[in-house]
């Protein structure tokens, strides 16, 4: 028997996105994105942090790689995305130094792969990495193009990119295709977000998953600075769409509110999945946090200025481990874990069975196996490294 405490979970499938099976103590928000008729819908209640089994998830440091100022190849300069083949090389990516480097299974530098430029094989911005066949590609977004290797990390082929990535998670599907969180400008200027499969040469095969984006700035809020700091923040409150993906299952999410869409490869929708999760408040050290990043493009604004969002998003970010398991992140204010280690987060089948709500103490890039990849910041060296920790699931 599980050692938390659920109350009120949806005890059948609903058959449609209508009605809610949670009980009349819940209150569900509505669907950010459209139900397609006959997607079985699952509701579960919240699960508070003191409800939540702090010890079924494990996670455990197994390596690290990086951060020895005497070796060049460790020293890594903004790096951007983590990719552990199949074979049990890791690859890293680095928007600074402009290469991708691969280690072995044991953390030893293997090779450097590219160069600056834009020649074939050459990068100036690699940002994301994904499987592709028994090889791998390199998005990189100031070339707009794809560079494919071979597992070996010999070069094969570039191909034109025509679409724009605001996510460095790239995650692969079974079919060497990967899926990506794009933006699209309609003819009018509106912008729309969407999560989209891609194959290795960057032919678009599905949009799995859109919404609208803010609207563009009119021309009077373009030439008023206080104007055009609100639009910003105006525009960091509209549903940002979050994706994951095993090998055969893309998981969408609208980010505002608990609500996730579990999709096959082509885009038909298996289930979805809503929680009664009050997003938390937007509180005000966030408003100083947006006004001090601010600062420096719009000189003398204060926090007083603008209007501010109500509430924060419900959702952080979604993933998924080597064994098939989603993993949601809600949301909580600083209070809610405050003297508490790690974050929530609720794992769930791909049948959208919750399994644990739990604790964490870091999120990932990537996972193979057993394994999850992350990169994580050393203070005492100033330097940012790879980590490989080890996972355990307690599923109760």
């Amino acid at each position: 028997m599980r050692r938390f405490r659920v109350a009120a979970v949806a005890a059948a499938l609903c058959a449609t996105a209508c009605g809610g099976a949670g009980g009349p103590d819940l209150e569900f928000a509505d669907w950010l994105f459209p139900v397609p008729e006959g997607t079985p819908v699952i509701e579960y209640a919240p699960v508070a942090i003191a409800d939540r089994d702090p010890a079924a998830i494990q996670v455990v440091e197994d390596l690290v790689i990086g951060g020895d100022p005497d070796d060049e190849h460790t020293m890594f300069y903004n790096p951007t995305g983590i990719l552990p083949l199949a074979s049990g090389e890791i690859l890293v990516s680095e928007l600074g130094n402009k290469r991708v480097q691969m280690f072995s299974a044991d953390g030893e530098f293997v090779q450097a792969i590219g160069r600056t430029g834009q020649g074939p094989g050459e990068f100036q911005a690699p940002f994301g990495l994904f499987e592709a066949g028994d090889g791998f590609g390199v998005i990189d977004i100031q070339n707009r193009r794809i560079s494919l290797f071979s597992g070996d990390g010999d070069f094969l082929a570039d191909h034109a990119m025509g679409f724009s990535m605001f996510s460095n998670y790239v995650p692969s599907l079974a079919d060497g295709s990967f899926v990506a969180l794009t933006r699209e400008r309609e003819a009018q200027g509106d912008q729309t977000q969407a999560v989209t499969r891609y194959s290795p040469q960057g032919e678009r095969l599905a949009r799995l998953f859109a919404m609208p984006g803010p609207p563009p700035p009119d021309r009077a809020t373009a030439q008023e600075p206080t104007a055009q700091a609100q639009y910003m923040i105006d525009s960091s409150a509209w549903p940002r769409p979050d994706l994951a993906a095993t090998a055969e299952i893309v998981y969408a999410s609208p980010g505002n509110e608990y609500q996730v869409l579990a999709m096959t490869p082509e885009g038909e929708p298996l289930w979805a999945l809503r929680v009664a999760w009050p997003p938390p408040p937007y509180a005000a050290a966030q408003k100083e946090l947006r006004i001090a990043a601010m600062s420096q493009r719009f000189p003398g604004i204060e926090v007083d200025d603008f209007t501010w969002p109500v509430s924060e998003p419900a959702i952080t970010s979604l993933r998924t481990d080597g064994a098939g398991r989603l993993y949601v992140f809600p949301n909580v204010s600083a209070a809610d874990v405050e003297g508490i280690q790690g974050r929530p987060v609720d794992v769930y089948s791909p049948q959208g069975e919750l399994l644990v709500a739990g604790m964490i103490t870091t999120s990932w890039m990537s996972s193979r196996d057993d394994y999850l990849y992350t990169f994580r910041g050393d203070p005492e060296l100033d330097q940012t490294v790879v980590v490989r920790y080890r996972l355990r699931i307690d599923e109760r």
